[in-house]
């Protein structure tokens, strides 16, 4: 059973889609892009990937039974957070048997994650891949390597991402469409937390202006915070009726275009998640996650860009165990 009945499901604050590192980059409006998916996780409460010894304080789910505790907590949860809402008791409860689905923690076992970026303002396209191997003393090291990360780093670079139950925000969540096999629910999000961390970040960056750049790193990061307050961002859920799963997630999409005069306009973002049941598993996880993004910018004028990434090779030892880390 489960050690702590009392104990709620984890918030999905690792629920994250890694971005490559701003110092990384090599032009701060560049920078400032890539930023943006950071500071809208920022704006929902979707990042922080604590740092922890790995085989910290974790709980097991070995049974059947355990697995159908926690989603009965879950579950619990999900109700909680969708109690305020204006939704139809009947979709508040096709929504939550769905969010209870979503979230166990991470399966002793491997998987293979591939990362492939592409931006037309490069000539070729990157693309890495890796194998993950998750130990049952919560060790977790890519195949070849020795060395063990943290539970809290794999799930957030996992395909067993955290609960999306609170990234949802009840009073405004409704239903935008549905058919005789799916409903889809959208929601509003404030983005001024985003814009507040970025520019608390901008006080850390480099303010110094690089020779073939038209402001430093700082600024551009500051002119980009700046346009949060002119956007309108949204999240939405597609729930499959027939098993009541997360077919589809949206974490973060713009819905109007946004620009800083004769620097750059920003006129879509997407950043999503795309489910399906892994039946060795027994759990619905991401199969693809994208990234995509396209404007304008003073620099390099028109642009796509377009971060994509597949889980494939997903294998759970039998007996199957997950490990999930409490808050």
């Amino acid at each position: 059973m489960i050690a702590n009945r009392s104990q709620r499901p984890h918030s999905n604050k690792f629920l994250a889609i890694p971005m490559e590192p701003i110092v990384k980059l090599q032009m701060p409006i560049k920078a400032s892009w890539c930023a943006l998916a950071w500071v809208l996780a920022v704006s929902v409460g979707i990042v922080g990937q604590e740092e922890s010894t790995p085989g910290s304080e974790f709980t097991v789910l070995a049974t059947t039974e355990d697995r159908d505790e926690y989603r009965a907590l879950q579950r619990e949860v999900a109700v909680e957070l969708l109690e305020p809402s204006s939704l139809s008791q009947e979709h508040k409860e096709l929504l939550a048997n769905a969010l209870s689905k979503v979230y166990m923690g991470i399966p002793v076992g491997s998987y293979t994650r591939t990362v492939r970026v592409e931006d037309s303002t490069e000539e070729e396209s990157e693309e890495n891949s890796n194998t993950w191997m998750v130990s049952e003393t919560g060790g977790v090291h890519r195949d070849g390597e020795q060395v063990d990360y943290t539970l809290a780093r794999a799930i957030s670079n996992s395909p067993f991402q955290g609960s999306m139950a609170f990234a949802i925000d009840a009073e405004k969540i409704r239903l935008a469409s549905e058919t005789d096999t799916e409903a889809t629910f959208v929601w509003d999000i404030d983005m001024s937390e985003g814009a507040k961390a970025m520019e608390e970040t901008a006080d850390s960056l480099d303010s110094e202006v690089a020779e073939d750049a038209p402001m430093s790193e700082a600024d551009a990061m500051r002119a980009v915070g700046g346009l949060f307050g002119k956007g309108k961002f949204a999240g939405e859920i597609t729930v499959d009726k027939s098993d009541e799963s997360v077919k589809h997630y949206v974490m973060l999409r713009l819905e109007n275009t946004v620009r800083r005069r004769l620097l750059f306009k920003i006129t879509s973002m997407v950043m999503d998640h795309h489910f399906s049941f892994i039946e060795n598993c027994d759990g619905y996880v991401v199969r693809r996650s994208n990234f995509d993004m396209a404007g304008s910018a003073l620099v390099v004028g028109k642009f796509t860009s377009t971060e994509t990434t597949t889980f494939t090779d997903i294998t759970c030892e039998q007996p199957l165990r997950y490990l999930e880390i409490p808050e």
